[in-house]
């Protein structure tokens, strides 16, 4: 719901995604997979990341500016992503901020 930390879901079963942003995802998104697969990395582009998600695995990026994807895999997998579209910006007068967090990536 508007006003908590993420106003909604995303719930993908089996997928594979090509390159993407999601324009209308406000500031972070939360992903997380369950399954048992091999393969299926999520990519991050312009960060050059590739990260081997297993079960229990949590990733926090800014789905709106970084193109992401996943490879192909084999088994099955269920990806969880939580995240609030930019639309629930003070809806009923609440707002769904991270701001006050500080989340930044560094690059070595």
């Amino acid at each position: 719901a508007a006003g908590g930390l993420f106003g909604g879901f995303v719930i993908s079963c089996n997928c594979v995604t090509r390159g993407h942003r999601d324009k209308m995802d406000k500031e972070v998104c939360v992903c997380f997979a369950l399954g048992d697969w091999v393969g299926g990395q999520l990519v991050l582009d312009e960060l050059g990341l590739v990260f081997d998600m297993k079960p229990g695995h949590v990733i926090v990026f800014d789905s709106a500016h970084i193109s992401h994807f996943n490879l192909h895999f084999k088994g099955w997998r269920t990806s969880v992503v939580l995240q609030t579209d930019k639309c629930l910006d003070n809806a009923n007068g609440l707002t769904t901020t991270l701001g006050d967090l500080n989340l930044t990536y560094k690059a070595d």
